[in-house]
């Protein structure tokens, strides 16, 4: 379903009792922690064991990425959510023509300011083509579009009726998650999560953001060597 107002009216016209706004919110972000802080570790031999039986290459690892109990999780709550008519179901505008417009110049601009960060942070310039990695990105990037993008965004935007503040809440959620990186590409992850919202809000279409992180990806693996 795409929704007849934009995102933005939607949860700011929002007429829920901030009771359950926030009992929902509360809900949400509880599960979301709760299966990153003790499912998503417990998980990790099962998952390993599962790319180790399909083969163990880059786009195995995508697919079983080490996030995908949280994902499966926080996408049934999205459902019943949605079910329920508490959250809009997620937007597929299928403008091809401003999802690759709007979806590039949010990745460039993320990649313009990554690029100089990384190269102070000691990365330097190559050029290095994993297809299988590019491949494996365009699953693991749908599964985390789903959990940040929509899931916390959209109860955050719900909870605030301002979808200004869900944008600053997913993003931040979305950095914490990157522990893998040091502090200064953590607060980059989380420009690049505001990017990634904006893109989903400006056309509607969850495929923006993921064109917009795909490709993001795809520059900055392709070009950024450690």
């Amino acid at each position: 379903m795409i929704l007849s107002v934009p995102m933005r009216i939607y949860f700011e016209g929002n007429t829920d009792p901030l009771a359950k706004r926030v009992l929902v919110f509360s809900l949400s972000l509880a599960t979301w922690w709760l299966t990153e802080k003790f499912v998503r570790p417990s998980s990790g031999a099962f998952i390993q064991s599962l790319r180790s039986i399909f083969g163990g290459s880059a786009f195995i690892g995508h697919l079983f990425s080490q996030s995908l109990p949280v994902d499966l999780v926080c996408f049934f709550l999205l459902c019943l959510l949605c079910y329920l008519k508490i959250l809009p179901p997620p937007q597929f505008n299928l403008n091809l023509n401003k999802i690759f417009k709007e979806g590039s110049l949010w990745a460039l601009g993320i990649s313009a300011i990554t690029i100089p960060l990384a190269l102070y942070l000691g990365f330097h310039l190559g050029f290095s083509i994993n297809w299988q990695s590019i491949l494996g990105n365009i699953i693991s990037n749908t599964y985390e579009e789903m959990t940040y993008r929509v899931f916390l965004f959209s109860v955050s935007a719900y909870v605030f009726k301002n979808t200004g503040a869900g944008i600053i809440m997913s993003a931040i959620l979305f950095a914490a998650v990157h522990t893998q990186y040091p502090l200064l590409l953590q607060i980059d992850v989380g420009l690049a999560a505001i990017f990634f919202s904006l893109a989903y809000l400006r056309t509607n279409s969850l495929f923006t953001a993921l064109w917009a992180h795909q490709l993001s990806d795809m520059i900055l693996d392709s070009i950024l060597l450690h």
